[in-house]
């Protein structure tokens, strides 16, 4: 699987709309790559909302992560994830820390 962001799947888009009006695919392949495109827009938006989120260190203090589970259907290259938000929730711990040092200075 290759890397995807914003820009990338509206290429995609643009790419079945010129292969839409070449007559190349049809209009229910391009309503279904569409679809898809959506949904991983949708994902998108939820990791930057959980980024933003996951930036307030108040927030981090009471947060429940529910996403640190590996499960056994996940190939093995996505737990690294779970790895990556366990040391996002560490170094927001550590800026906690700092500021409450700051403040006892």
């Amino acid at each position: 699987m290759k890397p995807v962001n914003t820009k990338s799947m509206f290429s995609l888009l643009c790419l079945y709309m010129e292969k839409l009006d070449a007559g190349s695919i049809d209009s229910s392949q391009a309503c279904a790559m569409s679809k898809l495109i959506g949904q991983a827009e949708n994902l998108l938006t939820y990791e930057l909302k959980r980024a933003a989120l996951l930036s307030n260190a108040e927030f981090v203090k009471s947060f429940r992560n529910i996403e640190t589970k590996a499960f056994d259907s996940i190939p093995e290259s996505f737990s690294n994830v779970d790895k990556d938000d366990k040391l996002l929730t560490e170094i927001n711990n550590l800026a906690l820390e700092l500021k409450a040092l700051k403040e006892k200075v």
